[in-house]
This record gives structure tokens, sequence and C-alpha cells, in this order.
């Protein structure tokens, strides 16, 4: 059970964070946060387990290289799904999608270490 929390405590951090940093950013229509958490609840899960499997199994040695790249991977893939849904501002969504997950990693390393 306490796995299954951490990766709710996970979630609801990112999601919490993420929308704060959407607010920032100027998105504040409930249609544009809830994209967020949708965003969030595909990608935040699918990395989580993945590390988590990843520890169990051991797919590949996890280092900093090896995060960063995951974490550009969820960058990447959170702002192809923001752009497709708000077809608009790409390099303005980039940032956001890169600036969101950048704090969220860095609150679950404050959190989680």
């Amino acid at each position: 059970m306490l796995i299954n929390s951490n990766y709710f405590i996970a979630l609801l951090l990112a999601i919490v964070i993420e929308i704060t940093v959407a607010l920032f950013f100027g998105y504040k229509r409930t249609i544009e946060l809830l994209v967020i958490i949708l965003v969030n609840i595909m990608t935040s899960p699918l990395l989580n387990y993945f590390l988590s499997l990843n520890n169990y199994i051991n797919l590949v040695q996890m280092n900093l290289p090896m995060l960063v790249f995951l974490e550009i991977v969820v960058v990447l893939f959170e702002w192809l799904l923001l752009l497709f849904v708000f077809q608009k501002k790409p390099l303005s969504l980039l940032i956001m999608s890169f600036i969101m997950n950048l704090f969220s990693y860095l609150g679950g390393l404050i959190i989680f270490r």
C-alpha cells in the first residue's frame, strides 16, 4: 500500500505544481487546467511505474543521464499533447512543459528523498 500511496502523492504533487506553472503562463480557463491534469494523469504514472519496474528488474542502469533522458521524453510527450490540444504557441508550450516538469522533478526530490 505504501507504493500506491507514494504514486498518488507524486501524481498530486505533479498536478499542483504543473497547474501553478500553467497559471503563471496565463492558462486560467477550467478546460485548460483540466487538460494539464489529464496530461499529468497520462505521463506521471507511466514514468513512476517504469522507474519502479526498473528498480525491480533492472532494465537499465539508472543514473543521472538516464533520468535526464526520461525527463526529456516526458517533457516532449507532454509538449506534443499540449500542442495538439491548444494548437498555439509551440515554443511557449515547450518552455511551459519544461518548467512544469523541472519543478515537478525538484518537488519530488524534496519530498521523496
